[in-house]
């Protein structure tokens, strides 16, 4: 498994990732709810008074953030996952989990090794910064075999988890992949690792419900600009 000291440092993203993360988490937060009805209030108390300008200004801004909140984390629980195609059922040459989270690894290694045991692919890859080594441990307490387990323990987004497994898995002739995550990610993923040359079947693990609403909520929100930025990037094609 590749894994630190090894890992190509890269402090900018480190600070990039940290940064969006602590944006789009402070801005789904309820107070900031809470503040957009207060201005929708406020935008009504002032255009019914003396200053109507300013209410409509007001209630524009209270609407629209209202709004945006609603709509992205609609568009990740819905409009992504519909766009993504289904699990074929073919074999492939590899079983890709993404990290995202230690609280979603349970789920995505237990799925791993459901299709692993349907003799989907011969070997189960992970890759993730701090995801990796526990999912591959996940599998080997769940009796897969470690000697078909393989991993990077580098990657900090989606395009570096597509770029270092491109490196470690096409030298092997690893070129069929069944890429394992949660559904408002798998659109985005999907796209980025056939860009790094791989032939993508997707595998969707839903949020579990200890997940809770408001994070699942956030990631939602969070995948749908994701999805946006990496299209203007070019990752996609």
């Amino acid at each position: 498994m590749l894994q630190p000291p090894n890992c190509p440092l890269n402090p900018a993203l480190d600070r990039w990732t940290d940064f969006t993360w602590h944006i789009i988490e402070a801005l789904s937060r309820p107070g900031i709810a809470l503040g957009s009805l207060v201005l929708v209030g406020l935008g009504l108390l002032l255009g019914a008074a003396r200053w109507p300008r300013a209410g409509r200004w007001g209630l524009r801004l209270g609407l629209g953030w209202l709004g945006v909140m609603v709509l992205l984390p609609l568009l990740g629980g819905w409009f992504l996952p519909a766009l993504t195609p289904e699990d074929r059922g073919s074999q492939a040459d590899a079983i890709v989990v993404l990290g995202r989270g230690q609280l979603l690894i349970g789920d995505r290694a237990a799925a791993a090794a459901q299709l692993f045991q349907a003799q989907r692919a011969p070997m189960i890859f992970a890759t993730g910064e701090t995801d990796a080594p526990l999912v591959v441990a996940d599998l080997v307490r769940q009796g897969i075999d470690p000697g078909r387990l393989d991993g990077e323990a580098c990657s900090q987004t989606t395009l570096e988890n597509a770029q270092f497994t491109a490196q470690l898995l096409e030298p092997k002739g690893i070129r069929r992949i069944i890429l394992v995550t949660d559904p408002p990610h798998l659109l985005r993923s999907g796209l980025t690792f056939r860009r790094a040359g791989f032939e993508v079947q997707y595998h969707a693990v839903p949020f579990p419900r200890s997940f809770g609403r408001y994070r699942t909520q956030i990631y939602r929100a969070r995948e749908v600009i994701s999805f946006m930025i990496y299209g203007l990037l070019g990752h996609y094609f």
